[in-house]
């Protein structure tokens, strides 16, 4: 997995977003481009010029839920092989059920501490190489 692409990191809340992007930045991901809900991140996607080595999803924000910009994705066939961590509150079984239907890489129930997240991500990305 390439560190010089970047990372999207989807959620709605400011301090979860500079939270990942601290983790990210523990294991060599600098390059990160933000979005606050699934409509602003679907324009991202949308720009293939963008170079993305996964993106770190929330389930509940306004305007688009997480799920709602995966069925977009697949609808619109955006980056179907981009890894997607779905890194939210959101616990329930039929959640967990309903990310795996489009493939999520891993499920990350929050609030979880930097370090922990960070380890996360590099096994979840070794797992890409």
């Amino acid at each position: 997995m390439d560190r010089s692409d970047f990372v999207l990191i989807v959620d709605d809340m400011f301090l979860a977003r500079a939270n990942v992007k601290k983790a990210l930045a523990s294991i060599g991901f600098e390059r990160v481009i933000e979005s606050s809900n699934g409509k602003e991140a679907l324009s991202v996607l949308r720009d293939e010029k963008v170079k993305m080595s996964f993106m770190i999803l929330d389930w509940m924000m306004p305007e688009m839920t997480g799920i709602e910009l995966l069925r977009a994705m697949r609808q619109e066939g955006l980056r179907q092989e981009l890894p997607v961590v779905m890194l939210t509150a959101e616990a329930e079984v039929e959640s967990v059920s309903a990310a795996e239907e489009f493939s999520v890489k891993s499920y990350i129930v929050k609030p979880v501490a930097q370090a922990v997240l960070a380890q996360r991500l590099l096994r979840i990305i070794g797992q890409q190489e």
